[in-house]
């Protein structure tokens, strides 16, 4: 195995550390948040929909609603602002993030009961992290602000 190491100045780095130490990780996390907001919209929209228009039998009591939570399409308009600068998540936002968030939490734990006998446990190992990260970050950027 060949290990390569470079002088600092060679990749353009040199005098950069500041700025590399300061970068904002979050902002990537936020650019990709906006397309899974539409996603989870529009997935909750027709699990919502099959549930109460039609008489499908896999849609009725579907648990997935609590992870697709059509409550999202809130999120947008703070998705939007996130690309400003100096942009601070609003209590509305934060709120509506903490509500999606704890009903993905409600699809974890109401699994100890018979009566929710669904087998998406694949799809809350998938989705519950998403939302908490995202609720996660909204918390941290309102708490820099207010700092």
């Amino acid at each position: 195995m060949m290990v390569m190491t470079l002088p600092w100045h060679w990749l353009g780095l040199q005098g950069q550390w500041r700025r590399v130490a300061n970068f904002n990780y979050a902002d990537p996390i936020i650019a990709a948040w906006g397309p899974w907001v539409l996603v989870s919209f529009f997935g909750g929209l027709v699990l919502l929909g099959l549930w109460t228009l039609t008489d499908h039998a896999s849609a009725w009591r579907n648990e997935n609603l609590l992870l697709f939570n059509p409550l999202c399409l809130l999120l947008l308009p703070c998705w939007f602002g996130a690309f400003r600068a100096r942009w601070q998540p609003s209590r509305f936002a934060w709120r509506v993030a903490v509500v999606i968030a704890f009903c993905a939490a409600l699809a974890f734990f109401v699994k100890i009961f018979p009566a929710f006998a669904q087998d998406n446990r694949f799809w809350i190992a998938l989705l519950l992290p998403l939302h908490v990260a995202f609720t996660l970050i909204l918390t941290r950027m309102r708490s820099r602000t207010r700092a």
